[in-house]
């Protein structure tokens, strides 16, 4: 009687590596959080300042709303912002075209569409302002060198 409990433990263990080693084993597609490195600036109708904001937003995201306020300050004769939310039909084929993931995703880009600065995630004002800044070519002046 012990010898096919025996049988039975081995005929178990044999089948159940058999089912482990032939069982497929999906490959989770990793996530990827990469802003885009470029854009095309005719993507993003009626822009002609050489610096251009670009923030993906969706409209079920509270950040998202924090930073388009934010962003939405710096539109200028010399910035240009756009808002590309995800519910919109033609801004869900921009998330696709340059694999937005996660939003809020905002970049700063130079006259060539080429991003300068990027954020994923929330974003201070101060560092919003520095990054236009530095894109526009003016120099930031660090807080930590002030003295009262």
């Amino acid at each position: 009687m012990i010898w096919i409990a025996y049988g039975a433990i081995i005929v178990a263990t044999f089948t159940a590596l058999y089912f482990a080693r032939t069982r497929r084993v999906s490959e989770a597609s990793p996530t990827r959080y990469d802003p885009p490195v470029k854009v095309e600036r005719n993507d993003f109708a009626d822009c002609q300042a050489d610096t251009l904001v670009v923030l993906f937003t969706s409209r079920v995201c509270d950040s998202c709303l924090n930073v388009s306020k934010k962003s939405s300050v710096l539109s200028s004769s010399l910035v240009d912002v756009v808002n590309v939310e995800y519910e919109d039909p033609s801004g869900k084929k921009l998330h696709a075209k340059y694999q937005i993931e996660a939003v809020p995703t905002l970049i700063v880009c130079d006259a060539n569409g080429v991003t300068q600065k990027a954020f994923v995630g929330p974003v201070t004002a101060t560092d919003l302002w520095a990054a236009v800044a530095s894109v526009r070519g003016t120099e930031v002046e660090s807080c930590a060198n002030h003295t009262s």
